[in-house]
């Protein structure tokens, strides 16, 4: 058990070691001078760039309404209903999954692979039937307290924490949109047809 989690981990932290410095929405520089342009993983996870916009209802509660970017660059709405949005308030890009969520979902997942495997009974009892058994044998497991065990999760969050640096750099690259996202497109209209 401690190998798969050693191997686990050394899977994550491979992952998440590409070091690079974000140009601008198209434009990554990587850092370490031994990776070239051609160096292709497969992603561990997928993230989508959404933009947010706080809807206020009629009951004074704030909501949100979130729609994500489509492959043709059009707005499609999350809620499937309504294509134009409210300019009630101010509108911005976010991811649809929360980078500060992702250090506890793997962790979750290190944490439930751990406790899957306790408590496994052994076979002898099942095949042996004419032996006595006091109580009912387990296979050995690591506990999730073990000091080899909690420094392996450490380092799993600690990859994905440094993995979430350059992703977060990468969506304020997007801040210079968010005035184009919150341009009111009925006043805008409004202005073109008064100047032809």
């Amino acid at each position: 058990m401690e190998d798969s989690l050693e191997k686990f981990t050394r899977f994550i932290r491979k992952q998440c070691e590409m070091k690079m410095e974000i140009l601008g929405t198209n434009a990554v520089k990587y850092l370490d001078p031994t990776l070239s342009k051609q160096v292709k993983r497969t992603p561990l996870l997928v993230l989508e760039i959404v933009f947010t916009e706080k809807q206020e209802s009629t009951e004074g509660h704030v909501s949100d309404g979130t729609s994500k970017l489509g492959e043709s660059g059009e707005a499609n709405a999350a809620d499937g209903g309504n294509d134009t949005p409210s300019h009630a308030g101010a509108q911005t890009f976010q991811y649809h999954t929360d980078l500060e969520n992702l250090e506890g979902s793997l962790a979750k997942i290190f944490d439930h692979a751990i406790t899957c495997v306790q408590a496994i009974p052994q076979l002898e009892p099942s095949i042996m039937e004419s032996l006595f058994w006091s109580h009912s044998p387990v296979l050995t497991s690591v506990h999730p307290q073990e000091e080899r065990v909690i420094e392996l999760r450490e380092q799993i969050v600690q990859a994905v924490r440094q993995a979430c640096i350059p992703a977060k750099k990468y969506l304020e690259t997007f801040v210079q949109f968010e005035g184009l996202l919150n341009m009111d497109l009925k006043v805008c209209n409004n202005l073109a047809t008064m100047h032809d």
